[in-house]
């Protein structure tokens, strides 16, 4: 299961739209189970959004202290049968922007992103689907990793591994101690090491800690944010997970969706090896993402 904030063409800033718009329709086509959970922002239009449908049933996500409410659409990525799930809560997502607005700062991001990422437990539970992996993109969806291994790490999602996949490591999704309390993880977890960041909260640090497997689509920039120049102050995080951390493609080579899923195929061997603690590479039946041993 894909979680993040953009997909496209359904909804793009950069690279990071681009690459959740391709690497599910190629592993799809390896026969894996490949699904996509994003937010329906405003301009994802229901009308004109081909195949675009609505479940019957809404969906509640803890978020602070009650349950926040959504539709649930569902659209296919196009030239591919994957499924791409849209959470439609209006105050969240009904926005012109997908961030932050031009001359400012959204000031509920938080809230808005901890509620695409537990939402996306909500949905598989609403779904009864069990994805073997969790693949989480960026800060926005940082929080994924952490909820497995937390909150979410019950009998449902004790074989599901967190992947992050790591775009843009100058943005880390930095937030205050007290916002953080809308995740519903308690205080706790938000001075760990892990989390904790001069005080605040840092996602995309507790992401790289949390995920069983880092991977980036070039090999280099896996090389070079473990470096201080290039590492945007999560250099030492980054190099403390050693080989966990990998790229997809080499540097001049060009980008092959098919062969880009296939070594991202085995990445999922790898992190599912480590939540089971399997001694062995799993074999190919573990995929697609239905077995919840």
């Amino acid at each position: 299961m894909f979680v993040a904030s953009e997909c496209a063409p359904f909804a793009r800033e950069g690279a990071l739209g681009d690459v959740v718009g391709a690497l599910p329709a190629a592993l799809r086509r390896l026969g894996v189970d490949a699904r996509v959970v994003i937010p329906r922002f405003g301009w994802i239009s229901p009308v004109s959004t081909d195949g675009m449908s609505k479940h019957l049933a809404p969906l509640g996500v803890p978020l602070g202290d009650a349950e926040a409410w959504c539709a649930v659409y569902e659209a296919p990525l196009p030239g591919s049968d994957a499924p791409v799930y849209m959470l439609d809560h209006e105050v969240l997502f009904d926005r012109p922007y997908l961030y932050d607005p031009r001359d400012g700062r959204a000031h509920d991001n938080l809230a808005r992103f901890a509620f695409l990422s537990r939402g996306a437990f909500q949905l598989a539970k609403h779904l009864g689907w069990v994805p073997d992996v969790m693949h989480a993109h960026d800060w926005p969806t940082g929080l994924v990793p952490l909820y497995l291994n937390t909150l979410e790490g019950n009998a449902m999602f004790r074989r599901t591994a967190g992947v992050l996949t790591v775009h843009g490591v100058g943005h880390q999704g930095r937030f205050s101690a007290d916002e953080f309390r809308v995740t519903q993880l308690d205080d706790a977890v938000a001075r760990s090491a892990a989390v904790e960041d001069y005080g605040g909260v840092n996602l995309l640090k507790a992401a790289i800690h949390h995920a069983a497997r880092v991977v980036t689509v070039a090999r280099r920039y896996a090389d070079d944010i473990r470096t201080h120049d290039a590492g945007a102050g999560l250099d030492a995080v980054l190099a403390a997970r050693g080989d966990a951390v990998s790229g997809l493609f080499d540097e001049g080579e060009a980008v092959d969706w098919a062969a880009g899923a296939a070594r991202l195929l085995d990445v999922y061997r790898d992190a599912v090896m480590i939540r089971r603690g399997v001694s062995v590479t799993p074999p190919a039946s573990v995929f697609p993402g239905t077995d919840p041993r």
